[in-house]
């Protein structure tokens, strides 16, 4: 089954949806089924896992090192290294959790990697608090410099935080130039270097992730990010995992060198 992280501790974990018996006992290493209904055959009091149907849907009855572990369905079932089990509710365990071959950072550790994170950009000449009012000034870019689009532009620049620029920028949605649709990922994957580029920290932050599945994890967003459904197209992370491909190689080298340098045997 698949493996899920809370920060440092990783931990196997299966979902019982109250009809999924022989997933839950082959992932619980074989162990054997008992059902509790009026007509059951007596079984033995160490069986590991034991299925109430007189219930609906049915209850897992997990034994633990500290008893019986009631499971109801929906709820998520966590093995320690120590091969300790855990019932957690869904809400719980993927507001702790997260799969092991993934990194969210809506709101995490790598939230650097977010366009909310407070990180300056140089773009265009100007200077932004945020890739984000960066992005969002970037819809009203033309070379008009007196009207309507420039005084939202300087509107973005000045505003007091990323949530302020979005939300001028939805304001004046109308006034957008008119093949921003057709512009915007490459827009964002500029923005995205220049952030790499203009910041070590979030350079190697990217690289600290690896391998790993890159998701914004916003519910509003199902463009850039997963969506409220966790089926949105997350843009944003391949932009991200596209960056991370193309400056790895970079960093490579740059280590080899520095560790054939002279300076260094």
């Amino acid at each position: 089954m698949a493996k899920f992280q809370r920060k440092s501790s990783v931990v196997d974990a299966f979902r019982w949806t109250g009809a999924n018996v022989e997933e839950l006992t082959t992932w619980l290493a074989g162990a054997e089924v008992r059902v509790a209904w009026p007509d059951a055959p007596a079984g033995r009091s160490e069986l590991l896992c034991q299925f109430d149907y007189t219930e609906t849907p049915p209850c897992a009855m997990v034994t633990t090192q500290h008893g019986p572990m009631p499971v109801s369905a929906g709820s998520w079932i966590a093995r320690d290294r120590q091969g300790q089990f855990a019932s957690w509710s869904a809400e719980a365990f993927e507001a702790i959790y997260e799969p092991a071959d993934q990194v969210c950072f809506y709101g995490n550790e790598f939230y650097v990697l977010s366009n909310f994170s407070a990180f300056t950009l140089r773009w265009r000449g100007h200077r932004f608090d945020t890739s984000e009012a960066a992005y969002q000034w970037e819809k009203f870019f033309d070379e008009e410099t007196n009207g309507r689009r420039a005084m939202v532009r300087d509107e973005i620049r000045n505003a007091g935080s990323a949530h302020e620029a979005f939300k001028i920028a939805q304001n004046n949605d109308l006034l957008k130039v008119p093949t921003w649709g057709d512009m915007r990922v490459d827009v964002m994957r500029d923005i995205l270097r220049a952030k790499v580029e203009q910041h070590s920290y979030v350079r190697k932050k990217l690289l600290e992730t690896g391998d790993r599945i890159l998701i914004e994890d916003s519910w509003r967003d199902s463009f850039w990010g997963w969506g409220p459904n966790r089926d949105g197209q997350n843009m944003l992370g391949h932009l991200w995992m596209e960056i991370r491909a193309q400056i790895r190689p970079l960093n490579e080298r740059s280590s080899q060198h520095a560790s054939s340098s002279p300076l260094n045997t």
